[in-house]
């Protein structure tokens, strides 16, 4: 350096300079030696804390995996005890299940929650009052009319002179003298004339049917002239034709037909053998018999043809009443059947007691249906029903009854001939009570008082009239052998048609299913 000419101070200050560079290098060098150090340390440490983080978890992790696995073995223990108890509530869930009843539920919890005052809907029942009300007084002001009209033409007869008495000779003399003894004179004649059974008598239908009984005994004679009035002997008298079997089938049964056509012939048919209930029940052979169920069919045909309800009815009833005795009683018996016949009731027949029993008990007054229960109205109804009263169930036994052959007839399996009978049924026992005033005017929400009933127990009367005559024309529907299938679906349409409660329906459901299964 110094042959080039550079000055020795400045190779000093450059000697200087590269010491001091190189010392520097060497602390350089130990700081990175220490850096490098607490890296690693610290690289170590951190893996260590890592590891001891990662050992703590693990060992907290398999702590909660023990835990949830006890649990859910706690779980599974609890949830199987927990399904084998429900198994044994399901068991006996389902046999309750099948044990159930609709209807008894529902009935049972009608009956304890029930509440008089709104049991029953009063449209209907309403409207049924509202029908008797306009009836009667269209009944009443005929009845006036016709009285009135009466009483003119008799003053105009006893004025003219025209009407004197056949039956004496001084009573024409006595009637300027006395009016009050004019008048009794008159009715006095009269009455006999015009008497409904006198005139029945002398009918050729009332002739016709007469013949095919047995002879009327001396206590039905009697009978028959205390509640006829003294009957007087027809004109063609009661004897028997004496015709052939088959000439007296033919010209009876063509006799019938032809005066059924219209509705007084049918309505003569009716009382003619009406009248013959009182006097003697027993038909005299089998021909006679034949021949009666003849006409009957060729009756019931016009009734069919002419939707003669009210005429049919009556005849459902009259068939239950006329029978001929069966062979074996009449071998075995015979002793037994001429004293039975030696004293027979005064009506002719056991079921028109039973009947004038049950109208004159049930049907007296309104108290009858407005006291007693359903059950108790039902009840009744069954014990005087021919079918299960006074010897229904097997009665056929000795005798055969002019319903076994009738109830053969299509009309019996016509559900309107049974809806009309039912409506004609109860409208003739809302006749037999007098309604006092219109259903309007009857008071509502109090009891009754000074003889008036309130509104809500008239219509629990009229659905009590239904009810019972209902209950009573499904044992009917029994006895003519109607489906059970259309005698439920006729108890279910007239109870939603008259709107009766729960409690007549399960009651009327009841009993039926009950009867039937005593009859099969």
């Amino acid at each position: 350096m110094q042959g080039i000419g550079v000055p020795e101070f400045e190779l000093q200050r450059l000697a200087a300079r590269v010491a001091r560079c190189e010392e520097e290098q060497a602390q350089a060098v130990m700081a990175r030696a220490r850096a490098k150090t607490t890296l690693y340390n610290r690289i170590i440490a951190r893996d260590e804390m890592t590891m001891a983080v990662s050992v703590a978890y693990q060992k907290a992790e398999e702590e909660r995996l023990d835990q949830l696995n006890a649990s859910l073995h706690r779980f599974l223990h609890v949830e199987k005890e927990r399904l084998q108890v429900s198994q044994q509530m399901l068991a006996s869930l389902e046999t309750h299940v099948q044990s159930l009843s609709r209807a008894e539920d529902i009935q049972l919890l009608i009956h304890n929650q029930r509440d008089p005052d709104n049991m029953h809907f009063q449209g209907k029942a309403l409207a049924l009052l509202d029908w008797q009300w306009n009836k009667t007084q269209g009944d009443r002001g005929a009845t006036i009319r016709r009285q009135s009209l009466s009483l003119l033409e008799r003053r105009s007869s006893i004025e003219d002179g025209s009407f004197a008495s056949p039956t004496s000779s001084s009573a024409s003399t006595t009637t300027s003298s006395s009016p009050r003894r004019i008048n009794a004179a008159v009715m006095a004649s009269v009455a006999p004339l015009d008497s409904p059974h006198t005139v029945l008598t002398q009918t050729p239908m009332s002739a016709a049917l007469h013949q095919f009984f047995a002879e009327d005994e001396a206590p039905g004679a009697s009978f028959s002239e205390e509640r006829d009035e003294e009957l007087p002997p027809p004109a063609n008298g009661d004897e028997p034709v004496q015709v052939s079997s088959s000439q007296a089938k033919t010209s009876t049964e063509t006799l019938v037909r032809e005066t059924c056509k219209t509705a007084g012939g049918r309505a003569l048919f009716v009382k003619c053998l009406n009248r013959q209930r009182s006097l003697e029940t027993k038909v005299k052979d089998q021909a006679s018999f034949e021949t009666l169920v003849a006409c009957f069919n060729a009756f019931l045909d016009e009734c069919v043809r002419e939707d003669d309800i009210k005429a049919a009815k009556t005849a459902m009833i009259l068939a239950e009443t006329f029978y001929y005795p069966k062979t074996q009683e009449i071998r075995s018996g015979s002793s037994d059947s001429k004293q039975e016949h030696g004293n027979p009731p005064r009506n002719g027949c056991s079921h028109t007691k039973d009947e004038t029993r049950r109208r004159s008990s049930l049907c007296a007054d309104c108290r009858d249906y407005t006291e007693r229960t359903s059950e108790e109205l039902l009840q009744y109804v069954d014990e005087t029903h021919p079918l299960l009263h006074g010897g229904g169930i097997g009665r056929g036994a000795t005798r055969t009854y002019l319903q076994e052959e009738v109830k053969k007839h299509a009309i019996w399996k016509t559900p309107s001939f049974w809806e009309k009978a039912l409506l004609l049924a109860i409208g003739e026992e809302l006749q037999r009570t007098p309604q006092p005033c219109p259903w309007e005017e009857l008071p509502s929400g109090v009891p009754k008082h000074d003889g008036l009933p309130s509104r809500e127990e008239a219509v629990c009367r009229v659905h009590n009239i239904v009810f019972g005559q209902l209950g009573s024309f499904t044992l009917s529907m029994l006895e003519f052998e109607v489906p059970l299938t259309q005698i439920e679906s006729f108890v279910e349409t007239m109870c939603d048609a008259h709107e009766l409660t729960e409690d007549q329906r399960f009651l009327l459901r009841k009993n039926l299913q009950e009867i039937f299964a005593t009859l099969r």
